[in-house]
């Protein structure tokens, strides 16, 4: 970082993160957000849901960091208030068999499922498929990739106040946003949002909210705008 000319950061906290290293070098940064194909991530013409059952998605790698544990910890408190409540949960990692045994201590077998590794069309359908989806991280997350990739889906997209996240939802609706990232906080945050009259309108403006902002033409445009402004070195 100290011998770099600039540096590009994802987001304002992964700024703050160089700053806490090196002062001089947060000086230097430039932020372009990551992108993502907003071409293939979309609502589509076939997301129906249904209404005996609420959805709550995350996709999510199963470890310690990304509060997957924590999500799950929220749903008992979550169902009490709404028993059509159901958490599906993508992705695999070293606490998947910690988590299902978590899930079969509190009795949980038919209200949350882990659906393990999924395909491309897979992801695509759950985020368009779910009522809303949830980043529960509890540590880090230089972007918040599955944020951005729920909304260009036109999916309401939950997110605790950790990493970048915060900064992908926050001129959307503060409603997107926890008041922590404990289960308490999660199981509160999940219920203000599929309470609030708010969410029509949340899905309404969520992919406009992202594309063509975060789709990868504009940001590959501002890359190069990037490289056309650094001198050429001799």
């Amino acid at each position: 970082m100290r011998r770099a000319r600039s540096l590009v950061t994802l987001s304002e906290f992964v700024q703050d993160e160089v700053g806490s290293l090196n002062k001089a070098a947060a000086s230097r940064v430039i932020r372009i957000p990551g992108g993502l194909d907003t071409e293939w991530f979309t609502p589509g013409e076939e997301a129906v849901r249904s209404g005996d059952e609420l959805v709550l998605f995350s996709a999510r790698r199963l470890v310690e960091r990304t509060g997957v544990d924590r999500l799950i910890q929220a749903m008992p408190q979550v169902l009490a208030f709404e028993m059509r409540a159901h958490l599906y949960l993508a992705g695999d990692g070293p606490l998947r068999q910690e988590l299902q045994a978590a899930i079969r201590l509190w009795g949980l077998e038919d209200k949350v499922t882990l659906l393990g590794r999924v395909s491309d069309e897979a992801l695509r359908d759950w985020y368009r498929r779910a009522d809303i989806a949830i980043t529960p991280t509890t540590a880090l997350e230089g972007f918040g990739l599955s944020t951005v990739e729920a909304l260009a889906c036109g999916t309401p997209a939950l997110v605790t106040p950790v990493g970048a996240n915060p900064e992908v939802v926050k001129g959307l609706s503060r409603r997107l946003i926890t008041d922590g990232p404990g289960p308490s906080d999660i199981a509160r945050g999940i219920l203000s949002l599929i309470t609030s009259r708010e969410i029509p309108d949340i899905r309404a403006r969520a992919r406009a909210f992202v594309h063509p902002r975060l789709g990868w033409p504009a940001v590959v445009q501002a890359h190069q705008a990037l490289y056309r402004r650094m001198p050429s070195v001799s």
